[in-house]
């Protein structure tokens, strides 16, 4: 038998769905269903959601630029700590929800275990069709993408085991809200997993964009993940290297 689910097949064009963005394409419709609405905010709390959004959609962030393949993403997982223990935690025939998945890794990641449901939403079309193309191109089956607002979710209250939400709710006008808000989707005696910046946190990523900043490339061999990359020559004169701006910015989030 089947269980119930508290999921909707849903293909919604833009006057089905209040705030809807437009469908760019037949074959995006297809794959992420655009689901995001935007939320009534009072006159007195600024909406961020449209920066945040914005910037993301020209910087989708992670890239999958050096996975190219479903093993070569449990891989990366297996050499952190926090999507390694997640897999290895969640048990079979778990129903999950990512809220902000970005380009979905830790999603994709969760999806290649035979058995869970993994539902992914971010605001962001342009994170959400990298996170699609790798989930398609490796058959991950497991896993659906969804542009949703995580102010006005779409899916019922009480539907997941899991809801993970890992680096967003402080990028929003009010997170605690966010979290009242998400929460309503976990079932009695599931689990919701929550990452917030701290006062302290960040105090080493500022230093180094910092030291960054100042030395410009003199100092990556200090982050462990530019000492990783093989950089290449970019024939712009002795010793410049490609993308090495990039990558610092990208290491230093």
């Amino acid at each position: 038998m089947h269980k119930r689910s508290n999921v909707c097949a849903i293909k919604l064009g833009p006057r089905e769905v209040a705030g809807a963005t437009q469908l760019s394409s037949r074959r995006e419709q297809e794959y992420i269903p655009q689901l995001f609405r935007l939320y009534d905010w009072p006159a007195h709390k600024p909406d961020v959601t449209e920066i945040m959004k914005s910037f993301y959609e020209k910087t989708p962030f992670p890239n999958y630029d050096e996975l190219d393949s479903s093993l070569s993403l449990r891989e990366k997982a297996t050499r952190g700590v926090f999507a390694r223990l997640l897999d290895e935690q969640i048990p079979f025939g778990s129903r999950v929800l990512e809220v902000g998945c970005g380009t979905g890794q830790l999603s994709n990641l969760l999806g290649m275990t035979w058995g869970r449901t993994v539902f992914a939403a971010d605001a962001c079309l342009n994170s959400l069709k990298l996170a699609e193309g790798f989930r398609k191109a490796n058959q991950i089956k497991s896993v659906a993408f969804l542009q949703m607002n995580l102010f006005r979710p779409v899916f019922r209250p009480d539907t997941f085991d899991f809801v993970i939400c890992n680096g967003v709710l402080h990028h929003t006008s009010d997170p605690f809200l966010g979290f009242q808000t998400i929460s309503r989707l976990v079932q009695n005696g599931g689990a919701i997993v929550i990452g917030l910046y701290n006062k302290y946190s960040r105090l080493t990523t500022d230093f180094a964009r910092l030291v960054f900043r100042v030395s410009g490339d003199r100092f990556q061999f200090l982050d462990p993940r530019l000492r990783a990359r093989t950089p290449t020559r970019s024939g712009r004169g002795p010793g410049s290297w490609t993308n090495t701006r990039t990558r610092m910015s990208l290491s230093t989030q």
